[in-house]
This record gives C-alpha cells, sequence and structure tokens, in this order.
C-alpha cells in the first residue's frame, strides 16, 4: 500500500482558490533601525469579508506568521509591527518599526480559506524580498578650511597642565599651557603652525576658550575647544 504524500509549505505562489491574486510590493534593501512598509495588492476574492495576514520566510526557518487582520479586529507577534487595510483599493499593509537583522527575508500576504478551524487553506502570493543591512556610522570628512569645535568638562587643579593634541595629514600637534588662575576669567589659547614642502603648507590654528574656574567643591571646566586647519 502506497504511503499517502507528504504535504509541505512552500513560498511559490499558490493560486487556484477563487483565482486569488495577492501580490506583495516594497520591499528591497533596507537599513537596520528603520521602518518597513510593504503593500499588498488582491484581487479576485470578496475582499471586505476575507481573513488575510502576513508571513515572513527566511533562508533555514519554519514561515513565520507575523499579523492576521479581518474585517472588525488585528493581531501581530509584536508592538512593532502593525497592519491596516483599505478597502477601496482592496490593498493590505504591513509595517514593521525598528528594523533588525533578523527581519530579512521573503514576505508573502497570505489569504485563509475556510471555516475557521484547522482545515482553513492559505493562499500565498509571490512575497517581495528584504535584506537589512546593518546601520552604518557616518562618515566625518574634514574640509581644508573650516572651524572644528569641542566641548570637553573637567577637573584642573593648580598644577595641572591643559593640551591641545590635533592630527591632520598624518602629523600630528601637541601644545601644552598651563591655565592662568590669577585673572577674574582665566583661559588659555593653543597655537601652532606647521608649514609643508614648497608646494603645499599646512597651518593649524588652536584656540581653546572660555575656560572658567569655579573652585567650590568640584573645579568644573567647560573648554570650548576651535580648531581651524587651511591647506595652500
Amino acid at each position: 500500500m502506497d504511503g499517502l504524500p507528504l504535504l509541505t509549505l512552500s513560498p511559490i505562489l499558490l493560486h487556484s482558490v477563487e483565482e486569488t491574486v495577492l501580490t506583495e510590493s516594497g520591499g528591497g534593501p533596507q537599513q537596520a533601525g528603520k521602518t518597513l512598509n510593504l503593500k499588498c495588492q488582491t484581487s479576485g476574492f470578496e475582499f471586505k469579508t476575507s481573513k488575510l495576514g502576513w508571513y515572513l520566510w527566511a533562508p533555514g526557518r519554519a514561515p513565520l506568521w507575523l499579523t492576521s487582520l479581518h474585517s472588525s479586529s488585528t493581531d501581530a507577534t509584536e508592538d512593532r509591527i502593525t497592519t491596516s487595510r483599505e478597502d477601496t483599493g482592496s490593498q493590505i499593509f504591513l509595517k514593521i518599526e525598528g528594523l533588525g537583522l533578523r527581519d530579512s527575508g521573503q514576505y508573502h500576504c497570505a489569504r485563509r480559506v475556510g471555516n475557521g478551524d484547522d482545515t482553513d487553506k492559505l493562499v500565498f502570493g509571490r512575497g517581495t524580498d528584504v535584506t537589512v543591512e546593518p546601520a552604518q556610522a557616518p562618515t566625518l570628512v574634514p574640509m581644508a578650511n573650516g572651524t572644528y569645535s569641542a566641548v570637553q568638562i573637567g577637573r584642573v587643579g593648580e598644577n595641572d597642565t591643559v593640551t591641545c593634541s590635533v592630527k591632520h595629514l598624518g602629523k600630528e600637534i601637541h601644545v601644552s599651557h598651563k591655565p592662568d588662575h590669577t585673572g577674574p576669567d582665566p583661559g588659555i589659547a593653543c597655537k601652532q603652525n606647521l608649514m609643508g614642502g614648497p608646494e603645499q603648507g599646512n597651518k593649524l590654528l588652536l584656540s581653546v576658550m572660555g575656560l572658567r574656574l569655579l573652585f567650590v567643591k568640584i573645579v568644573a571646566i567647560n573648554v570650548l575647544f576651535t580648531t581651524m586647519a587651511l591647506i595652500f
């Protein structure tokens, strides 16, 4: 006696129920931390009374149910995942906030057909691929001309020395000064000129302004560090 055939799920389009058509869109490369918005255009069945939802198919993992949507209710696996519908256009939408690498995969719109029990059939669309890429730190490129500022709060004692450091075009400059505590508004200024060969010259001007010392219990210092780099 031949054994019964094994029933397996496949993300391939399963159109056979009432000519159901489900077409997903909105996939592609996505950046981690951003929000994903997908759309599913449907046709071939009574949209308003149908039970619809979204599934994620990822390589090496079982199909993952994400959301269900009926005429009077919605349900989702996580708070960051929401679904909505637009009856006039026969469309449903999927929104996932705070994307992570685990959200990569193929997203399928699905229609549930049956009486609401375990014998119901799921009809899937072809799906849309989503690849979540790691967020990249912004790249900062110093210009030849400009002013660069930084602020640091720390403690400086009577015998401490403040050092200004700048690295530019592979050359590093360190200039040290001792704060002058005698005036009402003590301050220091660091200046250094770096000259290159005959074809180019580098001039670095470093200024540290607004060094204020308050001798109470803790000496708080606000340092405004201004760097100007000029390349001729």
